[in-house]
């Protein structure tokens, strides 16, 4: 049975080495991150009643040009919260998770500030000389400062950071992208 599974692995090993974990985003992109599949690193520290909090978890987005979708889990596919995002109803966001219930009000607070810089252009003003810029987190409008690593236009950012010192740090780590079927 274990020899089975050794061979199960050894050719999914294989098969997974033969397709680029990011393959060439078309320069024509409209948004800095292309249409596609994201699998994604989560880090997000932040303060909870003057204590520090952290969470790491892993995620998958989808961003299409009609909708946003994230599933985020922890070890062996445990669903952490689902969020579905199609630009015309009032974002969706589920978990049965009893920690994330109470931190609800803090993803949903971070997902308008995510989804603006999904949707960013790769032209905007704000990325010209610097890959760090600001945004305002509503509803208190406070700073936010966004770091996109290394960004080269027409390539997949692989790290991007939102801070705000005194209330919490939020690190997302592409780890591999798909372009969506067609593109």
């Amino acid at each position: 049975m274990n020899r089975a599974w050794l061979y199960l692995g050894i050719i999914l090993f294989i098969a997974c080495a033969q397709k680029p974990i990011f393959p060439e985003v078309k320069k024509s992109a409209n948004n800095v991150f292309a249409d596609g599949v994201y699998k994604q690193d989560v880090q997000v520290r932040f303060k909870k009643n003057n204590r520090n909090e952290s969470a790491e978890f892993k995620a998958i987005l989808k961003k299409t040009p009609a909708e946003i979708n994230m599933y985020a889990y922890v070890g062996f596919g445990v669903t952490l919260f689902k969020l579905n995002d199609n630009f015309k109803d009032a974002v969706e966001f589920t978990t049965n998770e009893p920690r994330i219930e109470k931190s609800k009000e803090f993803f949903l607070k971070m997902y308008p500030l995510i989804k603006e810089i999904l949707l960013l252009n790769p032209n905007d003003a704000r990325l010209k000389n610097t890959n760090t810029f600001m945004l305002a987190m509503p509803p208190e409008n406070f700073p936010v400062t966004v770091t996109i690593q290394d960004y080269v236009v027409g390539e997949t950012p692989r790290e991007l950071t939102l801070e705000n010192k005194q209330h919490f740090k939020f690190t997302i780590i592409t780890r591999e992208y798909a372009p969506l079927s067609g593109k």
